[in-house]
């Protein structure tokens, strides 16, 4: 079975349009830690069409500018498209800038991976649009640099990821489900969830996961969930078992947390039940712990057996 999406990238005025997608995490599990200070991770990421939208267009001065329409993000060299751009400008001395401009929708602090998508995008449309000529290896290489997700964006398909994520198997999944991703008012840090997390002393084993995903049964696949992370993101923010339970009385089987969240997931098997869901939950009893709800699917071009 092939499962993969294609980045779109399409030619505007001057530049280039490049669509950034988001991730699931699928299953998420930690063995330890690393020398490097990274955990060992072993995940299973599906990317979705949830999406941010970038813009690139050449500066001839060479420098590198970034808009972005959320006045929650930084737009500095801290950015991780500043710094994909600018890791990109230095490391093949073109004398090339690019103005770029970002139109955020995929919500920060969720753990959707929009910043590392982000940083991908950037990487493939500056290569085209410098006409750097970079192989994919390089262009992995370099992303690797920028953070553990972001060689996962350059290979647009389902895979299971491991050493600190940069190790990439791409993977059979069951296609065609509807997801319903709900964003509370509140996100989570990265680094606050991992210091609470107590690393198992035996590990799962992702053999049975593995299964799951490729049944055409959805009640295998949520059989198939899993996230270590959710407990300690549960004891950072106790709201977060709240939302838990109105998505389970409203109907979601299995609702699990993306990555490191603050953002939550639940599967269906078509748009009409994932919608029925999403309105009971917007005006139940939760309805003030949520910010965004979204109907999405996963971002696939084929799944052939």
């Amino acid at each position: 079975m092939k499962a993969a999406f294609e980045m779109r990238m399409v030619s505007i005025t001057n530049g280039l349009q490049v669509w950034a997608n988001a991730k699931l995490n699928f299953y998420l599990e930690i063995s330890g830690k690393r020398p490097d200070g990274y955990h060992e991770v072993s995940t299973f990421m599906v990317p979705v069409h949830l999406h941010d939208v970038l813009e690139f267009r050449e500066d001839p001065t060479g420098s590198i500018k970034l808009w972005c329409d959320s006045k929650e993000l930084s737009t500095g060299p801290d950015n991780l498209i500043v710094r994909a751009a600018t890791m990109l400008q230095e490391e093949s001395n073109t004398p090339l800038g690019a103005e770029i401009r970002l139109f955020k929708h995929i919500p920060w602090q969720a753990g959707l991976g929009g910043g590392s998508s982000d940083a991908a995008a950037t990487l493939s449309a500056l290569n085209q649009l410098w006409k750097l000529n970079l192989t994919e290896n390089v262009l992995e290489e370099k992303a690797a640099k920028l953070g553990s997700d972001v060689p996962f964006f350059l290979q647009k398909k389902a895979a299971w990821c491991s050493g600190r994520g940069e190790k990439i198997l791409p993977s059979a999944f069951r296609c065609g489900l509807s997801i319903l991703v709900v964003k509370p008012v509140f996100g989570l840090s990265t680094a606050s969830v991992y210091s609470r997390l107590k690393i198992p002393t035996s590990p799962r084993d992702q053999a049975e996961a593995k299964g799951s995903f490729v049944s055409s049964e959805i009640s295998k696949v949520n059989d198939g969930l899993f996230n270590r992370l959710q407990e300690p993101a549960l004891e950072l923010e106790p709201a977060l078992g709240l939302l838990f339970d109105a998505l389970k009385k409203a109907g979601a089987k299995k609702p699990l947390l993306c990555g490191s969240g603050s953002a939550i997931f639940a599967l269906f098997e078509h748009d009409e039940r994932a919608l029925e869901v999403a309105k009971s939950l917007i005006h139940g009893p939760a309805r003030n712990l949520i910010q965004h709800t979204f109907i999405t699917k996963q971002a696939v071009k084929s799944c052939d057996n």
